[in-house]
């Protein structure tokens, strides 16, 4: 059943040569499965948790290295040249540009891909986190016996950087594995740490790529004590974001006062339940709530380091016009938008949206977008009570722009990765008067 509870995420074989990894992901399942109704820890972690293990996320390269060449790390993407594969673990969108730890050469073992989160297989376990807003994840590799943590050459708030650090080292120390930072930046658990602030891991198992059948069941075995111990430690802090007036869930961006990121680290309540959850050290932080529509809300919170606080937040509505417009990511196909706070005597309006977004969000020379056809489709659309693009009074109720346009997944065939900055106006009647518009929002599909 799909319930209100937080997830988990455990994920192997991004690298395909890394045989022991599936086994541990098929050692997870087994345990949960057969633990579950006897095992009283194993059911309560399934009672307190949505937990997802994808044993194998380079399939295609997991037939190769099976079939062909044992010792091939990338996936296979065909390049049309001889040329073959992108390393997924340096494909993902942090601090990707930099090439720190990655190659731009498609011959490397290294190589990050022509663009960030391009390849298929990222592109789902990205779709996936987005819609599951996973608040832990654990991604397995090998060689090393090690837990590597933080990111590399991006920088990270160093109270959050040396929290993490420590979190590492007690996962670590049940089975003598080591602590280090990682290789490279672009990994796949330092993005589940940009993306939704996750208790994100990278654990390098093993003492070979490619052991014995029977060693790397040994090997699973050994590492259990730290995935369970991964699953019990408590997340610091969670709550719901809802409406004061309704009790409807927010989609609500959740920062901390003071607390600088610099990669594009996003922390949100994820729409269906409202639920959010924030990972940080013992102490008393500030924590913000804001979603379109709403007035933001600040409360004080003080989290323990050895259990959960629970901070549920009502926000008010109120405060500027505002534009809202959400995808769960991944190329899945499906989009929502929604506007607040019409302003009064609106009779017309405009929701435009442009492709062109290599500039910083809200900088272009119409109303903040950067105009390109898509903008112009928009604006030369008849106008009409119910075009989301160009409305008109009479408004009908519940209808965009007075209510929300859903379009289910499979709706939107736009490829996994494509950005949309979108702006809404708002003009009284024949446009003789620009009464409002909002803020540019910039969404990635």
């Amino acid at each position: 059943m799909d319930e209100d509870e937080p997830e988990v995420l455990f994920v192997a074989c991004h690298h395909c040569r890394e045989i022991v990894t599936p086994e541990i992901g098929l050692d997870i399942i087994g345990r949960l499965t057969t633990g579950y109704g006897s095992d009283p820890a194993i059911t309560a972690l399934v009672d307190q948790y949505e937990i997802w293990v994808a044993p194998v996320c380079n399939p295609d390269g997991l037939e190769y290295v099976w079939n062909v060449n044992n010792l091939w790390r990338k996936n296979r993407k065909d390049f049309g040249n001889g040329e073959f594969g992108v390393d997924l673990n340096r494909n993902y969108d942090l601090n990707w540009q930099s090439l720190c730890g990655a190659s731009n050469n498609p011959t490397s073992n290294v190589y990050r891909g022509p663009s960030p989160q391009s390849e298929a297989e990222v592109q789902t376990i990205v779709g996936l986190s987005q819609a599951r807003n996973f608040a832990k994840v654990m991604d397995f590799h090998s060689y090393g016996q090690e837990v590597l943590q933080g990111y590399n050459c991006a920088a990270m708030p160093s109270l959050i950087d040396t929290w993490i650090d420590n979190e590492a080292a007690a996962l670590a120390n049940p089975i003598s594995f080591n602590t280090r930072d990682p290789s490279a930046d672009g990994e796949h658990y330092q993005w589940q740490i940009k993306a939704s602030t996750a208790y994100a891991f990278l654990a390098e198992t093993h003492t070979s790529f490619q052991p014995t059948h029977p060693s790397a069941l040994t090997e699973a075995a050994a590492v259990w004590p730290m995935n369970l111990a991964f699953l019990q430690r408590p997340l610091p802090l969670v709550g719901h974001v809802t409406d004061a007036s309704t009790g409807a869930p927010v989609a609500a961006g959740v920062s901390i006062v003071g607390l600088t990121w610099s990669n594009g680290e996003t922390r949100r309540s994820e729409p269906q339940y409202g639920r959010y959850h924030l990972n940080l050290p013992a102490g008393t932080h500030q924590v913000q709530f804001d979603a379109p529509g709403y007035a933001p809300q600040t409360v004080t919170v003080t989290t323990t380091g050895n259990g959960t606080t629970v901070q549920d937040v009502m926000l008010m509505q109120g405060g500027p016009f505002a534009l809202a417009a959400f995808t769960s990511g991944g190329g899945v196909g499906d989009f929502t938008m929604d506007l607040y706070n019409l302003p009064p005597g609106t009779g017309v309006g405009f929701t435009l949206f442009s492709l062109q977004t290599a500039q910083p969000v809200g900088t272009g020379g119409l109303f903040g977008l950067a105009p390109d056809l898509l903008t112009i489709e928009s604006l030369v659309s008849p106008p009409g009570p119910t075009n989301p693009l160009h409305w008109s009074q009479p408004f009908v109720p519940g209808v965009f722009p007075l209510g929300p346009l859903t379009l289910p997944p499979g709706t939107v065939q736009i490829p996994a990765g494509t950005r949309v900055d979108g702006v809404a106006i708002a003009a009284t009647p024949a446009y003789l008067q620009l009464l409002a518009q909002s803020s540019v929002v910039r969404l990635t599909f």
